[in-house]
């Protein structure tokens, strides 16, 4: 088995990779959406309440931030612990071939 057929994906793989490349796209759309929606109402605020909002936003924003890096992290050690079991996968298929 060589290492590339290890990744080489299936037809129903290609489908769901295609709903879910389609998913994202409509969460960005709709996140673009609601941001345009949210400056719409800053714009009606009092200046100082504005002020809070965006300090508050700017706050929220740099969690988000972490969390999304922390979650960058767990997902490259899953894609690693998966490379390794396909690897194992892979080996033990060939060894119960030869035995």
């Amino acid at each position: 088995m060589s290492k590339l057929s290890a990744f080489t994906l299936s037809p129903d793989r290609d489908v769901a990779l295609s709903l879910l490349e389609r998913r994202a796209d409509r969460v960005i759309a709709d996140a673009a959406d609601l941001a345009r929606s949210v400056a719409d109402q800053l714009q009606t605020l009092p200046p100082e309440e504005r002020r809070l909002l965006q300090r508050q936003s700017a706050a929220a924003a740099a969690d988000l931030e972490t969390l999304l890096d922390e979650l960058e992290g767990e997902l490259s050690a899953l894609a690693s612990d998966l490379h390794a079991v396909t690897l194992h996968t892979g080996a033990a298929t060939a060894y119960r071939r030869l035995g």
